[in-house]
C-alpha cells in the first residue's frame, strides 16, 4: 500500500512538472511581418447576419475578424471653392470586431449582431485578426499589406495577455491611401488663367490626378487642385503643386506656378484638403489621404507624384512592453524634388488605435503628416507650384489620459518651396503659397466597436427541418417527433423543455446525421412531462460548437390524480401518497414482487 501511494504521489508530481515547463513555451508567439488576411464585402445580408466575400479561403470558424468600411463618403462637386466639402460620411470609417461562426461557400457567418451598416461599394473589407495569448515581435517588423484600393491598408491584432515589441517597430507608414500618380500633361497656355477646381483625365492639358481619400474617384472630376475629401487636390495648369493629404490635420495646398509676365503660362495654388476630426467624433476610423500629384508636361517625373498617407493600426492587448519601440502610421514625405514641374502633396498621417490595461517602458507613436515636394527650376521661365504638406493622423487610447510612457507624435508636414531657380522675380525658399497641413490629435477613453449580441448563429439553419410535433400518450408520456430533409455537419439535438417558454432546461440528447442530404426521421419520449403546460424545442448543435434552435411546440396535460409510494421495493413498510385535484375514492393495491396481493382497500382522497 504504501508503495503503490509514493508511486502515484511521483506520478503526480512528474506530471505537474512536465506541463509547468512546457506552458511558456506553447503560450509564447513570435510575431513579425503581415499577421492579417484581407478579403473584399461584396454583400451583407443583416438578417441573415453574414457578409459574402471574394475568397473565404484565408479564414475559419471561430476567427476574430474586423469588418471595416474604407471610403463611400459623399462631397461637393461643384466648380468652386467648396469642392471636396464633405456633405456626408455616409458609412465611411465604420468598423467593428466580430467573430465568426461559420463559413458557407462564400458567405461568412458572424457570432454577433452586426452593431454598424456598411455599404460594400465603399470599399468594405474582411480583416482575419489573430488572437494570442502572449506575442513578442521578434525577427523584423509588424506590418500590413498595403491598400491596394479594395483591401490592406490595416494592422489589427488581440493579444490576451502582453504584446512586448523586444527590438523591433510595427510599421504602416504609407500603407493608407495612395498619392495621385503624375502623368504627362500638355502646357497650352489658352488655360493660363485657369482657376478650375475638377477636370477630367481625358483633358490634355489639365492632368493632375487627386490623391486618394475617404471618397472614392469621381468619373470626369478626377484632375484638379479641388480636393476629394482628405485626399489632396491635383496641381492646376500649368506647373502647380499637389495638395497634401488630410486625416484629423488638414492637409496643405499646393503651390502656384509664378509668372515671369502676364502672358506665360501659370497656376493658381490649390486648395487645402479636408480634416476628418467630425468623424472620429462618431466613433469611426480613417486611413491617411494620399497627397495629389503635381502638373506635370515633361517626363522625369520625380517628386511630381503625390505621397501615400499612413495606414491604421489597431490593438486590443492586456499589456504592452514598449521597450522604446515605435508604432509608425506615418504619410510619407517627399525626399526627392520636381525639375521644373509642379511638386507632388505629401501623405497624411495614419490612425493608431490602442486598447491596453498597462504600459511597461516607452512606447513612441508616430502619426505624422509628409513633407511636399521641393522644386528645382532651370530656365528663366519656371518658378513652379511646390506640393502641400499632409496633416497629422490620430492616436487613441483607452486610459483617461496619456500615459507617461506612451510618446505621441502627430505633426504636420511642412510645405515644399523652392529649391533652385534662374527666373528673375522667383524666390529660393519660397513656397509660392503652398502651406503646410495641420497637426493631429491624441484622443483618450476610446472604446474599440465590438458586437456584442451574441446570437449564436441562430439564423443559419444547417439542418432543414421539415417537421417538429409534440405529442401527449397519456398523463405521463409526451412523444417528440421531427423529420429533417438535409443536414449539414449535425453533430446532435439538445432536446429542451420549459415551463414558461423563457426558462429551458436540457432533458435529453438526440444524435444526428452528420451530413446527408437523405430525409431523416427522430424520436425522443419525454417520460416526465410538467404538470399542466410543457414547452419543448430542439437546439441543432453543429461539430464546430455553433447552433441554432426550431420552433417551440407545446403540450397540455392536466394530472387529476397522483401516486407515490416509497420506499419502493420495501421489506418491512411502505408509504403512499395519493393526489387529486378533487375530492374521490380510490381501490389501492399493494403486491409482493412474486405477485401475491399484500393489502387491498378502498381509500378516500382529499384534493
Amino acid at each position: 500500500m504504501i508503495t503503490r501511494i509514493t508511486y502515484h504521489h511521483f506520478i503526480v508530481i512528474l506530471v505537474a512538472w512536465l506541463f509547468t515547463m512546457s506552458l511558456p513555451v506553447s503560450a509564447q508567439t513570435n510575431i513579425s511581418g503581415v499577421v492579417n488576411n484581407y478579403t473584399d464585402i461584396s454583400a451583407i445580408d443583416y438578417i441573415g447576419n453574414h457578409v459574402t466575400v471574394g475568397s473565404a479561403s484565408s479564414f475559419s470558424i471561430g476567427d476574430r475578424v474586423l469588418v471595416i468600411q474604407m471610403q463611400g463618403a459623399t462631397i461637393d462637386q461643384s466648380q468652386s471653392s467648396t469642392f471636396g466639402n464633405i456633405s456626408n460620411y455616409n458609412n465611411a470609417g465604420n468598423y467593428e470586431l466580430q467573430t465568426i461562426c461559420d463559413i458557407q461557400g462564400q458567405n461568412i457567418y458572424l457570432t454577433y449582431d452586426l452593431v454598424n451598416v456598411y455599404d460594400p461599394a465603399g470599399s468594405v473589407q474582411l480583416i482575419r485578426v489573430p488572437v494570442f495569448s502572449s506575442a513578442t515581435i521578434s525577427g523584423g517588423n509588424l506590418t500590413a499589406q498595403a491598400w491596394n484600393g479594395t483591401t490592406g491598408g490595416v494592422i489589427a491584432l488581440e493579444v490576451t495577455g502582453n504584446l512586448d515589441f523586444g527590438t523591433y517597430d510595427i510599421d504602416v507608414s504609407g500603407l493608407g491611401f495612395r498619392g495621385g500618380t503624375a502623368v504627362t500633361s500638355g502646357q497650352n497656355c489658352s488655360s493660363f488663367l485657369d482657376a478650375t477646381y475638377y477636370s477630367s483625365f481625358s483633358s490634355t492639358d489639365q492632368k493632375a490626378l487627386k490623391g486618394e481619400g475617404i471618397t472614392g474617384s469621381i468619373n470626369t472630376k478626377e484632375c484638379g487642385r479641388g480636393p476629394q475629401a482628405n485626399g489632396g487636390g491635383g496641381g492646376n495648369n500649368h506647373n502647380g503643386g499637389g495638395g497634401g493629404g488630410a486625416n484629423y490635420g488638414k492637409g496643405g495646398k499646393g503651390g502656384e506656378r509664378v509668372k515671369r509676365s502676364f502672358f506665360v503660362c501659370g497656376a493658381y495654388a490649390g486648395v487645402d484638403s479636408r480634416s476628418l476630426a467630425s468623424g472620429y467624433s462618431a466613433d469611426r476610423i480613417f486611413m491617411g489621404g494620399g497627397g495629389g500629384a503635381g502638373h506635370v508636361n515633361n517626363t522625369v517625373h520625380v517628386g511630381e507624384h503625390g505621397k501615400n498617407g499612413g495606414g491604421i493600426v489597431i490593438i486590443k492587448a492586456g499589456s504592452i512592453t514598449g521597450n522604446g519601440r515605435t508604432i509608425n502610421a506615418n504619410g510619407i514625405s517627399h525626399s526627392n524634388w520636381a525639375a521644373n514641374d509642379g511638386g507632388g502633396g505629401g501623405g497624411a498621417g495614419g490612425s493608431v488605435f490602442i486598447h491596453s490595461g498597462s504600459y511597461t517602458g516607452n512606447l513612441n507613436v508616430n502619426v505624422n503628416g509628409g513633407h511636399g515636394a521641393y522644386v528645382y527650376n532651370t530656365g528663366s521661365s519656371n518658378c513652379n507650384g511646390p506640393g502641400g504638406g499632409g496633416g497629422g493622423g490620430v492616436v487613441y487610447l483607452n486610459a483617461s489620459s496619456v500615459p507617461s510612457n506612451v510618446i505621441v507624435s502627430s505633426s504636420a508636414g511642412t510645405a515644399g518651396q523652392i529649391a533652385y531657380h534662374e527666373q528673375s522675380n522667383c524666390t529660393t525658399g519660397s513656397t509660392n503659397s503652398a502651406s503646410n497641413g495641420n497637426p493631429g490629435t491624441t484622443l483618450t477613453g476610446l472604446i474599440l466597436q465590438e458586437g456584442i449580441i451574441n446570437i449564436g448563429c441562430s439564423t443559419i439553419l444547417p439542418v432543414e427541418l421539415i417537421s417538429f410535433t409534440a405529442k401527449a400518450v397519456d398523463q405521463e408520456t409526451v412523444d417528440l417527433d421531427w423529420v429533417t430533409a438535409s443536414e449539414f455537419n449535425n453533430r446532435l439535438f439538445e432536446v429542451e423543455r420549459s415551463s414558461d417558454g423563457i426558462t429551458w432546461e436540457q432533458i435529453g440528447v438526440v444524435y444526428g446525421a452528420g451530413t446527408t442530404s437523405i430525409m431523416q426521421r427522430y424520436q425522443f419520449r419525454d417520460n416526465q412531462p410538467l404538470d399542466d403546460r410543457s414547452y419543448y424545442r430542439l437546439k441543432q448543435v453543429d461539430y464546430n460548437g455553433t447552433y441554432s434552435y426550431s420552433v417551440i411546440r407545446d403540450v397540455h396535460i392536466k394530472k387529476e390524480f397522483l401516486v407515490f409510494v416509497y420506499p419502493n421495493p420495501a421489506t418491512e413498510a411502505v408509504f403512499t401518497e395519493l393526489y387529486s385535484d378533487k375530492e374521490t375514492e380510490a381501490l389501492l393495491t399493494i403486491t409482493s414482487s412474486s405477485g401475491v396481493m399484500v393489502s387491498r382497500k378502498m381509500v378516500t382522497v382529499q384534493r
